[in-house]
């Protein structure tokens, strides 16, 4: 086999080992964040929180949460990807111990708003690494199928969380999950490596930054993007609402026990599995379009969530 040849096994090997780990990875943040919205109707009924405190909490993360976004971004350009996901996934880990160990609503909402910003190292980093690791033509598809991790995520994390909380209380169903996030973190640590093209390689570093203005500029200035942005917001405000308060609806609302709650709650997340894979594949075919699909999909999510309404009354 020629030196080429094995060059060539060693990069598919490498690139695998990478999509592999970074799915994991960003899976594995979910453990960081199910356990809040499973646990919230056993801190209510041990008196920890009350449902307003609940909402001041989740209102922290999520605004934590979006801050981190932008400041990850350009910290995972400094330091890259392995070390912002490694230690993010670590340092989300030890803010979930530290909540478990803490029982006052002031330090409680403290920690979780922190654990917004750790959770936030986890999109911009991964999706730097699989940038490096695919290729314009191949990118839809590959990220159809990876990014079932923010889909398989949930849908393991949520039912552990719930399991844990009914079984052995609040407390472990932090302990448990922020231990798994740690052994990922170092698994992230010891395999992630930049791709044969890193993002900004073989660039001036003032060229680099000219010319990541010049895009900067170009996005505020793009009507397409703002509509993509616009979309996703309103996606995520629907997700969220889902993720975080649906299993506490099921219990309250229709008595279902915690553990149950989870399980059901995790049914949305098996949908996604099959969407995203689907329209990831789709997106690729140029007779098709991206931009048809996503508004086909807001459709199809309005019409779900009017269904879902009118049957629940």
């Amino acid at each position: 086999m020629s030196d080429k040849s094995l060059d060539v096994s060693s990069e598919k090997r490498r690139r695998n080992l990478v999509w592999g780990t970074t799915w994991l990875a960003y899976a594995s943040y979910y453990f960081g964040r199910k356990t809040f919205s499973s646990a919230k109707h056993a801190l209510e009924a041990a008196k920890v929180l009350d449902l307003k405190q609940l909402g001041y909490i989740d209102s922290g993360y999520l605004a934590a949460y979006s801050l981190g976004q932008f400041m990850n971004g350009a910290l995972g350009d400094r330091v890259g990807a392995r070390r912002l996901v490694g230690f993010g996934l670590i340092a989300s880990a030890a803010l979930c111990a530290a909540f478990a160990s803490s029982s006052t609503a002031l330090a409680l909402t403290v920690i979780f708003t922190l654990n917004g910003v750790a959770q936030a190292t986890g999109w911009p980093g991964v999706t730097r690494a699989m940038t490096e690791w695919t290729t314009p033509a191949n990118r839809g598809t590959v990220m159809g199928f990876w990014s079932t991790c923010y889909q398989a995520g949930p849908l393991v994390a949520g039912p552990l969380a719930s399991l844990l909380v009914h079984a052995y209380g609040w407390r472990t169903g932090f302990r448990i999950p922020a231990a798994i996030m740690v052994l990922v973190g170092v698994l992230v640590l010891l395999l992630v490596r930049p791709g044969p093209a890193p993002v900004g390689a073989g660039v001036p570093v003032a060229e680099e930054v000219a010319e990541r203005r010049r895009a900067q500029r170009a996005v505020l200035g793009n009507r397409v993007l703002w509509s993509y942005g616009a979309c996703y917001f309103f996606i995520k405000f629907i997700r969220y609402a889902l993720q975080l308060w649906l299993p506490y609806y099921l219990h309250k609302q229709l008595g279902y026990a915690d553990d149950k709650a989870g399980s059901i709650a995790a049914t949305f997340e098996a949908g996604g599995l099959v969407g995203v894979i689907t329209i990831g594949v789709l997106s690729d075919k140029r007779s098709l379009g991206r931009l048809p699909l996503s508004a086909a999909s807001l459709v199809g999510l309005a019409l779900a969530l009017f269904a879902c309404v009118q049957l629940v009354g």
